[in-house]
């Protein structure tokens, strides 16, 4: 479920809660958050710090793939591979090297976070914040396929 489809069912609930209350004399906040509970929208503290955990090991795992597929050389093809820098999903420059888009990437993430430490996790970079999370910048880099001979059979 998406973040704000867990945020309209929780809004659902209190609603809910509140017209069979009616109550003008009663704590709102008290039977907003009781009626989450017994809804079984809210976690313990536990379980948002396991899940947390969890998300970070992931994201570390990403980095260690990402720096183990990169020891690993791709096999040679008839098409070229282009590196396209993208920000937001916004393409900013096409290279013939991976490490000349990452570079890109990295600089272009600098100018906002200046003093951050910056990892690749497979095609995205990711930095450390204060805490030592992972967290997005939105910098990309995607590999894309440029043909070599125009295919009168393949796509249109």
């Amino acid at each position: 479920m998406s973040g704000e489809a867990r945020v309209r069912k929780a809004r659902d609930v209190i609603v809910a809660a509140w017209e069979v209350s009616r109550n003008p004399l009663a704590d709102t906040a008290s039977e907003a958050a009781q009626a989450l509970e017994a809804a079984g929208l809210l976690q313990s503290p536990e379980t948002a710090a396991e899940l947390e955990r969890l998300r970070q090991l992931e994201l570390e795992v990403c980095v260690e793939i990402s720096r183990l597929t990169s020891l690993v050389s791709p096999p040679a093809t008839t098409e070229l591979t282009v590196y396209e820098a993208r920000y937001d999903g916004v393409p900013l420059r096409q290279y013939t090297s991976l490490g000349a888009a990452q570079e890109h990437c990295e600089t272009h993430a600098r100018r906002v976070h200046s003093r951050m430490r910056f990892e690749w996790a497979g095609p995205e970079l990711l930095m450390r914040d204060d805490s030592g999370a992972f967290v997005a910048t939105g910098h990309t880099v995607e590999a894309v396929q440029v043909a070599s001979a125009y295919d009168a059979k393949g796509a249109r």
